[in-house]
């Protein structure tokens, strides 16, 4: 699959470290932080790796299982307050046509600024329309097969390692 991630909330070096961690199975802390320091009796300071040789080969071995498989994994960062159109407008510019969208997350999103609300509740208002406004780009991604999206809040921690994720799941 090619699958774009858009992450607001983080910057795509964090949202990578997160992908391959997940990918690997070696811990996102060991990534984030490979040595960890502590003091020794004389008050000088000792490093210890955390990132061991071990979580290294599972990296490895994880990169080049993506790379055969041909799986592309790009990312794009936005500020807050970033609409559909926007998400869109990059979408269009990639030198490839996505299969799926993840998004992190979609309550920092906001309407299309010609949308109105109807006067109900402001925030779920516009995380309702905001949702249809996904939900037709969807639709109308490509004649074909259009566009799968997943949004962050879509998943609880329950599903995180299921081996398949259903409908009922």
């Amino acid at each position: 699959y090619k699958v774009v991630h858009v992450t607001i909330e983080m910057t795509a070096r964090k949202a990578l470290t997160r992908f391959y961690s997940r990918v690997s199975g070696v811990p996102y802390s060991a990534m984030k932080s490979p040595q960890k320091q502590s003091f020794d009796d004389e008050g000088n300071i000792v490093w210890h790796p955390v990132m061991t040789d071990e979580y290294f080969h599972q990296l490895d071995s994880s990169i080049k299982m993506l790379r055969d498989k041909k799986v592309v994994y790009y990312i794009l960062t936005f500020d807050k307050g970033i609409c559909v159109a926007d998400i869109e407008e990059e979408l269009r510019r990639l030198p490839f046509k996505p299969d799926v969208l993840t998004i992190d997350h979609l309550p920092d999103m906001k309407p299309d600024p010609s949308y109105r609300s109807s006067g109900g509740s402001r925030s779920w208002d516009s995380l309702g329309q905001v949702s249809w406004e996904m939900s037709q780009l969807a639709r109308n991604w490509d004649d074909q097969n259009g566009l799968i999206i997943w949004t962050a809040n879509q998943v609880k921690a329950d599903y995180e390692y299921a081996e398949r994720l259903t409908v009922e799941a």
